[in-house]
């Protein structure tokens, strides 16, 4: 596991140890959620992380249009995976295809992407 993740475990294990209560509520249970979490790994294996500068929270309600261009506010930065901004804006909308399409442009998508 490359160090940069393993690193953030702790913090990780710390939230994961918060949302257990929301498995428990759900009737998942531990082993359902340990399970889970064993699995996380394994999606990095063959990823090779460089940690870049993140927004940390890039969403439609942290980014506008002015005259002269795009602007994005409201930060929570962080150095980590680089598609940790696409999963958190995918993940709560509001980017335009051009948006996805100019992004993949200047950084290909990687092999895996999508797990």
């Amino acid at each position: 596991m490359p160090q940069a993740l393993f690193i953030q475990l702790p913090r990780v294990s710390a939230r994961a140890a918060r949302l257990l209560i929301g498995w428990e509520r759900l009737g998942l249970g531990f082993a359902s959620y340990s399970g889970a979490l064993l699995k996380i790994p394994q999606y990095f294996s063959v990823v090779e992380v460089f940690p870049s500068l993140l927004h940390g929270d890039l969403w439609s309600g942290s980014a506008a249009e002015m005259a002269d261009g795009p602007v994005i506010f409201d930060p929570a930065p962080f150095y980590g995976h680089h598609e940790y901004d696409l999963a958190i804006a995918a993940m709560f909308g509001g980017f335009s295809q051009q948006f996805w399409d100019e992004y993949h442009a200047l950084i290909p998508k990687t092999a895996g992407w999508n797990n």
